[in-house]
C-alpha cells in the first residue's frame, strides 16, 4: 500500500500501518500489519500513547484536588442525642473546603500544557515507529523473495551438475573418459552443492529474520 500525500506533502500516518479490514490485501501489508501488531517494541509504543493520553486528562482534571470533603460520624450526629447537660448536640455531619492560591491559576494550565506536549512527542515518536517497522518489514521481505529465488536456480544448477557428472562418471567407468576431465567434473559437482548448501542457509536466515519480525511462521499468514 504506498503512502498517501496530501497536497502540501503531508504523510496520513494513519494509512502506514495498513488495517485489518481491507479487502485484497497484499501478502507484503499483512506482514507489515502483523509486525505492528505482535512486536513487543511496537506493543510498547502503541501502549506509550494511551500512558500519555491519560497524563493529559488527569491534568485536566488536577484542580480537584484543591476540593476536600469530610463527615462528622459519631454518638451525637448518628443517634441526634443531647448531651448530658441537657443541651443539643450540633455537629456538622459533613465539611466541604475549596481552595486555590495563585500558583495553582498558573501551575494547573502549565502542567496541562506539558502534558499535551508530551502526547504530541509520543504521537510523533509512535510515528516514526511506524515508518520504521513498514521500511524494515518489507526490506526483510524483499530479502527473502530474492534469496528463495536464489536457492531456486542453485537448485536447478545442481540438478544439472549432477547429471552432467552422473554421465561423465559413467563415460570415465567405460575408459571413455580421462581421469583429469572426470576430476574437473567431480570438482564442478562439488562447488554446486556447496553453492546449493549456501543458498539453502541464506534463504533460511532471511526466512527468520522476517518471521522474528512479525512474531509468526510464514506459513501461519492467512
Amino acid at each position: 500500500m504506498p503512502v498517501c500525500y496530501s497536497a502540501a506533502q503531508q504523510v496520513d500516518y494513519n494509512r502506514i500501518i495498513p488495517a485489518a479490514s481491507v479487502a485484497n490485501e497484499d501478502f507484503a501489508e499483512k506482514l507489515v500489519r502483523l509486525s505492528w501488531q505482535n512486536l513487543p517494541s511496537n506493543i510498547a509504543t502503541q501502549s506509550q500513547i494511551i500512558i500519555a493520553e491519560n497524563a493529559v486528562t488527569m491534568a485536566r482534571w488536577s484542580w480537584l484536588d484543591r476540593l476536600t470533603f469530610s463527615s462528622n460520624l459519631n454518638e451525637y450526629t448518628i443517634g441526634a442525642r443531647d448531651l448530658p447537660d441537657g443541651r443539643t448536640a450540633f455537629w456538622p455531619k459533613y465539611n466541604f473546603n475549596i481552595s486555590f492560591s495563585p500558583g495553582m491559576i498558573l501551575k494547573v494550565p502549565m502542567e496541562i500544557k506539558t502534558a499535551k506536549e508530551n502526547l504530541r512527542l509520543t504521537q510523533l515518536a509512535t510515528d516514526e515507529q511506524k515508518i520504521q517497522t513498514r521500511n524494515l518489514v518489507l526490506q526483510r521481505y524483499q530479502d527473502y523473495l530474492m534469496q528463495k529465488q536464489v536457492l531456486e536456480m542453485e537448485a536447478r544448477m545442481l540438478e544439472s551438475a549432477t547429471t552432467e557428472f552422473e554421465l561423465k562418471e559413467e563415460r570415465f567407468k567405460r575408459g571413455q573418459l580421462l581421469l583429469d576431465e572426470y576430476n574437473e567434473s567431480a570438482r564442478a559437482y562439488m562447488s554446486q552443492q556447496r553453492q546449493k548448501l549456501a543458498a539453502e542457509t541464506n534463504y533460511i536466515k532471511a526466512k527468520l529474520e522476517l518471521e522474528s519480525l512479525i512474531g509468526v511462521r510464514l506459513e501461519d499468514v492467512k
